[in-house]
């Protein structure tokens, strides 16, 4: 995970080499993070650090593929994905739960609604069933990376998962129009907001697991509101950079297939 030069809203190939090279028509912030979360592990064990570059040229030192070029199969092996119709939090769980988790894999945990979302701080995430996305990740750092290899990429777990969901959208509202006739412009308010046409659309939670003194795994939580209402999002209170959605945006008259962008 290379450092990123960012400003408010950064250029969707500003880490070109780590966005997913897929058949399908989108990039989603899931294949996104297994991707990131391959490359440190492949890094780490079979693939020489040195030869990790922006166009993601690999110098194969034991398979016949880089792990830019994984496919369902791929992820499948080394990613485990627990859905859940109701939780209390996405986040919550990877933290009660994570050292249960198969620590060489990157596990996701998703819900199609939370009775106790949290936001930053002591702040709440509020999501209306089944019209958001609500996803949380945990991954942890192969042993054999460097303490000094973690603490530089680990920050930037964050900003991958933030451009992830800034392309998705823009994926999802392909040459729309808000209510107003404005073309839609996704963007990060950093550190943890997505936000589209002066709107909050996003947010992202991350936590950092010590063991030791060293960093050792991430927990990055994300909230997408994806079909809520504009009746929903005016009961946030939200005075600066008010709550939206993807169905709000183009005044409720599309409806999107929370599914299909998470």
């Amino acid at each position: 995970l290379r450092p990123v030069t960012w400003s408010l809203r950064p250029r969707a190939d500003a880490v070109p080499w780590l966005l997913p090279r897929s058949p399908r028509p989108r990039p989603s912030w899931f294949q996104t993070l297994s991707h990131a979360w391959l490359c440190a592990a492949f890094a780490a064990r079979r693939w020489s650090t040195s030869s990790l570059t922006r166009r993601g040229q690999v110098a194969e030192t034991g398979s016949s593929r880089s792990p830019l070029e994984i496919d369902d199969a791929w992820i499948a092996e080394w990613v485990d994905h627990r859905h859940f119709e109701e939780l209390d939090s996405t986040q919550s769980y990877v933290e009660r739960e994570y050292e249960s988790f198969d620590q060489g894999k990157l596990t996701v945990v998703s819900a199609d609604f939370q009775t106790a979302g949290r936001g930053t701080g002591e702040r709440s995430w509020l999501a209306t069933p089944k019209r958001s996305v609500l996803v949380s990740f945990f991954f942890r750092f192969p042993s054999e990376c460097s303490t000094e290899f973690v603490n530089r990429c680990a920050p930037n777990a964050t900003k991958v998962l933030a451009l992830s969901a800034v392309n998705t959208l823009r994926w999802a509202a392909e040459g729309g129009l808000d209510v107003d006739g404005r073309a839609l412009e996704f963007g990060i308010k950093w550190p943890n907001d997505v936000v589209a046409n002066g709107r909050k659309i996003g947010g992202i939670l991350a936590r950092a697991v010590p063991s030791g003194m060293r960093l050792d795994a991430v927990i990055l939580g994300i909230g997408v509101n994806i079909n809520t209402p504009q009746a929903d999002l005016a009961a946030i209170d939200r005075p600066v950079w008010p709550a939206t959605s993807l169905h709000a945006l183009f005044g409720g008259t599309r409806e999107f297939d929370v599914k299909a962008v998470r």
